[in-house]
């Protein structure tokens, strides 16, 4: 081991230019990949909530309202409103009343966020 060590240490002392290169193209090599790794995160993060973020979980609609004659398992009503979960676009009916279903979605502690 003292051996590889004296020509390891000789080397870089005797080629200085080259150990800086050398050490200089480590640090620029790192660097890119750090900048990369964190640009693939945030891209990544930012391709889900745009993704998934901008659609609703749930979506409250009214009695005539065409995505009614999709109804899934979790279809269920809630007084005069349809909850059909999942994420998909309609096309949208009005719902009456919809005001009083709002302040009661907001009292809801597992609920994050209620959007009319």
């Amino acid at each position: 081991m003292r051996f590889e060590l004296k020509v390891a240490l000789r080397f870089l002392r005797e080629g200085r230019g080259q150990t800086i290169f050398i050490l200089l193209g480590i640090a620029i090599g790192v660097a890119v990949q750090v900048f990369l790794g964190t640009l693939i995160n945030g891209l990544q993060r930012d391709l889900i909530n745009t993704t998934v973020g901008s659609s609703p979980h749930l979506i409250f609609s009214g009695e005539d309202s065409p995505a009614l004659n999709f109804r899934p398992a979790a279809d269920r009503r809630i007084g005069a409103a349809a909850v059909v979960e999942g994420n998909f676009r309609q096309e949208d009916a009005t719902l009456k009343e919809w005001r009083p279903l709002v302040d009661q979605l907001d009292r809801e502690p597992a609920l994050t966020a209620v959007s009319p």
